[in-house]
């Protein structure tokens, strides 16, 4: 009996392993290694990536190899070379992630860097678009969550 559990376990953790890999494949994530990005679900076809870098949490939703989401999420409180940092890493992130979707990422950069400058750090909001993305920009208790969809 134990040792068909185990066959039956052993055989799903694999195609589990074979599904990680293959969806990752189809994802454009070969510029985001030191993100250690892992998948981490896998729902009705659509499944959701999570990595941290220098203090920087990403996450991603895919679905059929194309980006549905993504969120990245920071401690605002750093001071302003940190925040302009995590502006054009954000922009970098989005410009691997949804490629030919934004067309200057310096405009992208300083668009994003204005944004969060003018945010309270306690609790504020802004939405705005920015070539045919939206930027969700959440700030509650010092923390930033920053969400890119189409």
């Amino acid at each position: 009996m134990k040792k068909i559990f185990f066959s039956l376990y052993l055989s799903g953790v694999l195609a589990l392993f074979a599904h990680n890999a293959a969806a990752q494949n189809s994802l454009p994530l070969e510029n985001l290694e030191e993100y250690n990005i892992r998948l981490i679900s896998s729902e009705q076809g659509i499944s959701a990536y999570s990595g941290v870098n220098d203090g920087l949490q990403l996450k991603i939703e895919a679905s059929n190899g194309e980006i549905l989401k993504i969120v990245l999420m920071f401690d605002f409180n750093n001071g302003g070379a940190k925040r302009s940092a995590y502006a054009m890493e954000t922009i970098k992130i989005v410009a691997n992630l949804m490629p030919q979707k934004i067309i200057s990422l310096t405009e992208a950069q300083d668009m994003l860097y204005k944004k969060l400058a003018a945010m309270n750090a306690e609790r504020d909001k802004d939405v705005f678009t920015f070539d045919g993305l939206r930027f969700e920009c959440n700030c509650i208790n010092g923390m930033m969550n920053i969400r890119v969809t189409q």
